[in-house]
C-alpha cells in the first residue's frame, strides 16, 4: 500500500520544480561577456600583488592614465581562483553557488513572510522567471541576496521585531561593499523603511514608534558605515555617482535598458505589481509598503538588470498582504531550500551530461559568441596594434590578447558617454571615418553580423581602400590597415 505525501513533501516537490529553472541556466557553459574582464583583473591582483589605481587595460587608461578602481575586487580575485582551480568548470561551479545565493535567499523571504506556504512558492516561480536572464556568473546575485536579507529586516522591524536583532547586517555590508556596488539598493530599502516610521510618528503622535525610529537610523548608519570599510573607502561613492548619473549608456548597454515587456521574462512583473497594489489597498494604503512598491517600480522600470527588484518587492508584499486558508502549518526553513536547490542542479548535470548539452561545450559556445580564431589570428601573426574592437568583445580581449590594449570595453563608467557614443555611431558606420580611435587604429577585430544583419561597419570597411582583409570566419573579422594613418 503506497503511504500518502504529506504536505511538506508535496511543498518541497514544489519548489525542486521551480529551482530546476535557475538550475539548469547555471549549467551554460558559455562566458558572460564581463567574465573576461573581471578575470583579467583578477590575476592582475593576484601577479602584481595589489589593486590596480589606473587602468591598465585600454588605449584609454594608458595614454591618458585614467584613474580606476577595482570595486568588485573580492569577487574578481574569487572568480580567478575558481578558474586557477578547475579552469572554465570552475567559474560554472562558482555560477551555480552564486545562483544559490540569490534564489534561496528570495526564497527564504518570500516563505518567512507568507501566511501560506503555496502562495508563497507562487510568488517564487514568478520571481524566479524574472532572475532567469540573471544567472550568469556576475557578482549582482550577492546584491540579490543582501537587499532580501534587507527586505526581511525592514520588514520585521515594522512588524515590532527589535531592530538589535540584525545586528549582524553590517558586516553582511561590508562584504557586499566590496563585492557588488549596488548596495545601494540597500540603502534605499532602509531610508525608506525609516522615513515611513517617521511619517506614521509625526502624523499619530504614537511614541512607541521612538524606539523602533532610533534603532533603524542606528542600523541604516552603521550598515552605511560598513560600505566604508573596502580599499577604496569614501572614492566608491565616486564611481556610484559616475554610475548613477550616467544616462546615455541607458541607450547602448542591453541590460542597462528599460525592460522590454515583450520578453516573456518580463511579464510576471505585470503580474505582482498590480496585486501587490491590491493587497496594499486592502490593507489600507500603509505608507511603508506604498514606498516600497513605489521604490521597487522605479528601479525595475528604469533597467532591465533591476526588474528582480521590484519583482521582490512586490512579490514579498503580495505573500504578507493577502491570506488564505491552510490545512497546515508547515514552514520551509533555509535549511530546506539549500538541499533543495543543490538536487536540482545536481539533476541538470546529470541531465546534461546524459545528451541534454547536445554537444555543446565551452571551445564551441565561445567560438561562437566571441572571436576565438581571430584572436589567435591576431597572435599567431603578431599584427601591429592599436586594435579597434566592439564594446561585448573588449572585456574578451582584455582577458584573450592582454598585449593589445581595448579601445572599449564594458567599464561604461572609464570611457564616458561622449565616447560609448561615437563608438556606437562608428559601428553603425555613421560617419566612421571621422572616429578619432578608429583613426588611430591600425587593426580591426569586427563581427561577421549582428543579430540580425552585416555588421555595417564591417561592411564599410570590406570596401574601404584604407583596410584590407587579414583573417575571416562565421563570427569575426579581422582588417588590417593598408596604409599609415
Amino acid at each position: 500500500m503506497s503511504q500518502a505525501t504529506s504536505p511538506r513533501q508535496r511543498l518541497l516537490f514544489g519548489l525542486f520544480l521551480v529551482a530546476l529553472l535557475p538550475a539548469g541556466g547555471a549549467l551554460n557553459p558559455c562566458l558572460d561577456v564581463d567574465t573576461w574582464w573581471h578575470l583579467r583583473v583578477g590575476q592582475f591582483i593576484v601577479t602584481e600583488r595589489e589593486l590596480p589605481t589606473h587602468d591598465p587595460f585600454s588605449q584609454l587608461g594608458q595614454r591618458e592614465q585614467v584613474p580606476w578602481f577595482a570595486y568588485s575586487w573580492l569577487y574578481e580575485l574569487g572568480l580567478y581562483g575558481a578558474f586557477q582551480a578547475a579552469g572554465f568548470g570552475g567559474i560554472v561551479v562558482g555560477r551555480c553557488l552564486l545562483g544559490a545565493l540569490s534564489f534561496c535567499g528570495i526564497a527564504w523571504v518570500l516563505f518567512r513572510h507568507a501566511s501560506n506556504n503555496w502562495l508563497a512558492l507562487g510568488a517564487l516561480a514568478l520571481v524566479t522567471v524574472v532572475l532567469l536572464p540573471l544567472v550568469a556568473e556576475r557578482p549582482w546575485h550577492v546584491t540579490i541576496f543582501f537587499t532580501a536579507l534587507t527586505l526581511h529586516a525592514v520588514l520585521s522591524v515594522r512588524d515590532g521585531t527589535p531592530a538589535w536583532r540584525f545586528r549582524f547586517l553590517p558586516l553582511g555590508y561590508v562584504l557586499w561593499a566590496n563585492v557588488h556596488i549596488q548596495f545601494v539598493l540597500g540603502f534605499a530599502l532602509l531610508g525608506l523603511a525609516w522615513a515611513a516610521l517617521l511619517v506614521d510618528r509625526a502624523r499619530t503622535g504614537d511614541r512607541t514608534k521612538d524606539a523602533p525610529l532610533l534603532e533603524l537610523f542606528l542600523l541604516g548608519l552603521a550598515c552605511t558605515l560598513a560600505t566604508l570599510a573596502t580599499p577604496f573607502h569614501v572614492r566608491l561613492f565616486v564611481v556610484i555617482w559616475e554610475y548613477g548619473t550616467q544616462t546615455g549608456v541607458l541607450r547602448l548597454v542591453t541590460e542597462l535598458m528599460p525592460p522590454d515587456f515583450a520578453n516573456w521574462w518580463n511579464w510576471p512583473l505585470l503580474v505582482l505589481a498590480p496585486a501587490a497594489a491590491l493587497g496594499i489597498a486592502r490593507r489600507g494604503y500603509p505608507l511603508g509598503d506604498v514606498l516600497l512598491l513605489a521604490a521597487g517600480l522605479v528601479f525595475s522600470l528604469r533597467m532591465q538588470r533591476d526588474v528582480w527588484f521590484g519583482a521582490l518587492i512586490a512579490g514579498t508584499l503580495v505573500v504578507r498582504n493577502f491570506e488564505f486558508p491552510t490545512k497546515s502549518d508547515v514552514k520551509i526553513t533555509a535549511r530546506e531550500i539549500v538541499p533543495v536547490f543543490v538536487l536540482a542542479v545536481l539533476l541538470m548535470r546529470g541531465f546534461w551530461e546524459a545528451g541534454g548539452s547536445q554537444g555543446r561545450t565551452f571551445a564551441s559556445e565561445h567560438e561562437k559568441a566571441y572571436p576565438v580564431g581571430a584572436a589567435e589570428h591576431v597572435r599567431r601573426h603578431a599584427l601591429p596594434g592599436p586594435m579597434f574592437n566592439t564594446f561585448d568583445w573588449g572585456g574578451y580581449l582584455i582577458w584573450t590578447l592582454p598585449e593589445y590594449p581595448v579601445s572599449v570595453d564594458g567599464r561604461t563608467n572609464l570611457y564616458g558617454e561622449a565616447r560609448l557614443d561615437r563608438c556606437m555611431l562608428t559601428w553603425m558606420a555613421r560617419d566612421w571615418e571621422l572616429d578619432p580611435v578608429l583613426r588611430q587604429a591600425r587593426l580591426v577585430i569586427a563581427p561577421q553580423r549582428t543579430a540580425t544583419e552585416a555588421t555595417p561597419l564591417t561592411e564599410a570597411l570590406r570596401h574601404s581602400p584604407q583596410w584590407k582583409l587579414a583573417y575571416e570566419d562565421t563570427t569575426a573579422v579581422v582588417f588590417v590597415r593598408a596604409a599609415s594613418p
